[in-house]
């Protein structure tokens, strides 16, 4: 194999690369062979009156394709690629100077030009995939780059086609006469003087190329290897490639040499051996668009207003801002997507945006790390907005009662959801109707009786003395009706009966020391006060059993349904959203989250969710989150997943658009004003670059959301062992009124 002269593939000398660019192209994975398109791409290039490089360079790692053009010219690729592929991803770069280093191997045409190597609309499948696959098999520091330069022709290739095509029928003996000379001059004014050399369908076939555009064109193969001897082998791997092209007993390609002929190709040659890559590429290493390139509504790339910024859409090299703004999150957000994508970068940023706008805000983080990263980063102007409930904190419990009162809210609301956390404890021993029916009365009567926790459960349906107690209280016809006429005629075994796992249940629950720290406490958080003056509560479960962790997450997203749901006793102008984000939300399917979601927003609460999986939603959750979820955040998600997401992000969006993004790429569908808009691609945020609180300053806040919310434990210590006493009474003389009342400040 011989190499090219390398002064014949140089462009002229001393060319200004500073105005010549190179655009390198990418096309979703899914990007299918269609020849005729492809093609009406190359006629643009033939208009062009500079010399065009096309080009498809591969490593060991990576496969890429380029296109270098001068400057003027940058726009028109653009447009005609962007026509071609409304997904693609074009970068557009200074050329940098000529590739250095490399061996270099010509190819040319081993027939005359005028014989036509095979058209892209003879492929039925991309014929660039052989070719790609001989560039698969390089080592470490290897490279392989196939270029094709097209130059507007210096020839006139029609005549000189036609030249070579024909032969002379005038013999030299004809002008020994001057009646043979007289013929033969009639003969040649009249175009009668040539005749074909070759058959009727081989000069028609190469008369049809002759009638189409043709540029001059020069097909290199460069290769940077450690030794002639490799790079010989890997470009005759791509020789052997080539031959796919070859148009048997027509034109073919072959190493450049005395016996071949100068390229001169046509838009359906070019478009043949080069185009971006294909759906048929399956070597391993192309560049493909990652994720999913879909242009954002207008209505939102010219959105400003007050909000919190999401990410950025980028289309068609414009780069345009994604803002939410305030006034369409009342219809909530719920995000999707694998682990390890971004889904908490994403609530890091819009947390952040929230807490420095002075908005109020409460994340339940069921493991930690948000919650930590969070803390850390509280600006100074709002250290004194900090409510921390932290399960790992045993010394300062935070009280969260579940029998606490709620003004501004009806009792049927708040015995809902009441049962909704009870149904977390009890699971399947709510099954049947009479154990649903005791369970209902028993927190309909404790609800009504100021002093009642989780632990007067078991008592009021083990003790008469207790239960007569209790009733004294009660106001609600039925529930009285229930006990006195229904429950005191069971049996002692059927109470047994009724009662042993319910208790058994719900001990089993606040055996756990720091669960009844909080759970068994009569004060708790005020989540209307929290909300009315812009808190900022932030929750840490991590570190609980399952079954722990998702009671608790599920009584606080109940505590905080009805302090918004009280909110209605205000005017609604009065009302300051108040905006609560749940991590990992599939630990509280069997929540208030179905009311938060259709009912909440008008109360002026915000739900933003995240979750990996559709499955782990279910029944009312995940028809309320598809319902009435006003804008959706889609990360790279399963199969499955795509399956069901697909019908809401047509038209602009597929399934292996949803399946196939990279970190930090996500597939949005918004709600503006009402209107549901067409999804988009969306590049969420970067993390943020902010130096985190130092460990004093952390510790301050934290001493300081204690001071005002929590309660040493031993004073909930004596207050636990002095509810009841010896006998199994209540002692309604167990506090110390000498004891401080911190922690006392936002008690219900």
């Amino acid at each position: 194999m011989q190499t090219a002269n390398t002064s014949s593939i140089k462009t002229s000398e001393n060319e200004k690369n500073a105005y010549i660019h190179t655009i390198q192209i990418k096309v979703p994975l899914t990007a299918k062979w269609e020849p005729t398109r492809v093609q009406q791409f190359i006629n643009t290039l033939f208009t062009l009156t500079e010399t065009t490089t096309l080009s498809i360079r591969a490593n060991n790692r990576h496969i890429t394709w380029w296109v270098e053009v001068g400057e003027q010219y940058v726009s028109s690729i653009q447009n005609g690629i962007y026509a071609l592929y409304p997904q693609a991803q074009i970068d557009v770069v200074p050329k940098k100077g000529i590739d250095k280093g490399y061996y270099l191997f010509q190819f040319e045409s081993g027939r005359p030009f005028f014989a036509p190597l095979q058209s892209a609309t003879d492929f039925k499948t991309d014929p660039l995939s052989w070719v790609v696959g001989a560039m698969a098999e390089m080592e470490e520091g290897e490279e392989i780059v196939y270029e094709i330069m097209l130059s507007p022709p210096k020839t006139n290739y029609v005549q000189l086609g036609e030249k070579l095509l024909t032969k002379s029928n005038v013999s030299k003996w004809e002008f020994t006469t001057v009646s043979g000379a007289a013929g033969a001059a009639t003969r040649k004014a009249m175009g009668g003087d040539r005749v074909s050399k070759y058959t009727r369908e081989i000069e028609k076939t190469a008369m049809a190329k002759l009638n189409s555009q043709l540029m001059e064109a020069m097909l290199v193969i460069k290769v940077k290897a450690h030794s002639y001897q490799r790079a010989e082998r890997l470009a005759d791997a791509v020789l052997t490639a080539t031959s796919t092209f070859d148009n048997d007993g027509f034109g073919l390609l072959a190493i450049a040499q005395k016996e071949t002929y100068h390229l001169v190709l046509t838009p359906g040659e070019v478009a043949a051996l080069w185009h971006p890559p294909t759906q048929d590429i399956t070597t391993p290493g192309v560049s493909w668009v990652s994720g999913v390139v879909a242009p954002a509504p207008i209505e939102l790339t010219h959105y400003d207003v007050e909000g919190i910024v999401l990410g950025t859409n980028t289309h068609r090299g414009k780069t345009s801002q994604i803002k939410l703004g305030d006034k369409d999150r009342n219809t909530h957000i719920s995000v999707f997507g694998r682990t390890r994508l971004g889904k908490s970068t994403l609530f890091h940023n819009m947390l952040y945006q929230d807490i420095t706008q002075g908005k109020g805000v409460a994340l339940i983080d069921p493991h930690g790390d948000l919650f930590e990263e969070i803390l850390a980063i509280i600006p100074e102007h709002r250290h004194d907005d900090v409510v921390i409930f932290d399960v790992n904190d045993t010394e300062y419990p935070v009280g969260l009662n579940l029998f606490a009162r709620q003004t501004g809210v009806r009792q049927e609301q708040i015995d809902s959801e009441i049962f909704n956390v009870i149904r977390k404890i009890l699971g399947e021993d709510l099954s049947s109707p009479r154990m649903r029916d005791v369970m209902r009365n028993s927190i309909a009567a404790l609800v009504e009786y100021q002093d009642a926790t989780i632990k007067d459960i078991p008592r009021l349906l083990n003790r008469a003395d207790y239960r007569r107690e209790i009733l004294s209280k009660v106001t609600n016809r039925v529930t009285k009706e229930y006990w006195i006429d229904e429950y005191e005629e069971f049996t002692e075994g059927r109470k047994s009966e009724i009662s042993a796992p319910i208790n058994s249940r719900i001990r089993e629950f606040y055996r756990n020391r720091e669960v009844e720290m909080i759970v068994c406490q009569r004060s708790s958080l005020d989540f209307r006060r929290l909300m009315d003056e812009n808190k900022i509560f932030l929750a840490r479960l991590g570190g609980l059993q399952t079954m722990e962790k998702e009671v608790l997450g599920a009584l606080l997203i109940s505590k905080i349904q009805i302090a918004a749901m009280s909110r209605g006793e205000i005017e609604k102008s009065q009302r300051s959203m108040y905006y609560l984000y749940i991590d990992e939300v599939q630990n509280f399917v069997t929540t208030s989250l179905p009311t938060i979601l259709s009912e909440a927003g008008k109360y002026g609460l915000s739900l933003v969710t995240a979750n990996q999986f559709l499955h782990q939603l279910e029944g009312d959750t995940l028809k309320a989150i598809m319902g009435n979820v006003g804008t959706t955040v889609i990360f790279g998600v399963s199969p499955d997943d795509a399956r069901s997401l697909q019908r809401f992000v047509e038209p602009n969006v597929d399934q292996s658009m949803l399946i196939n993004q990279n970190r930090g790429q996500t597939v949005v569908r918004m709600m503006r004003d009402g209107k549901v808009m067409n999804a988009f691609s969306m590049m969420t945020l970067p993390p943020l670059d902010i130096p985190p609180l130092d460990d004093q300053t952390i510790s301050h806040i934290r001493d300081q959301s204690r001071t005002r919310y929590a309660r040493h434990r031993d004073k909930v210590d004596r207050e636990l062992d002095g509810r009841f006493d010896s006998t199994g009474n209540e002692d309604s003389n167990n506090d110390d009124p000498d004891e401080d009342d911190s922690g006392d400040e936002f008690a219900e």
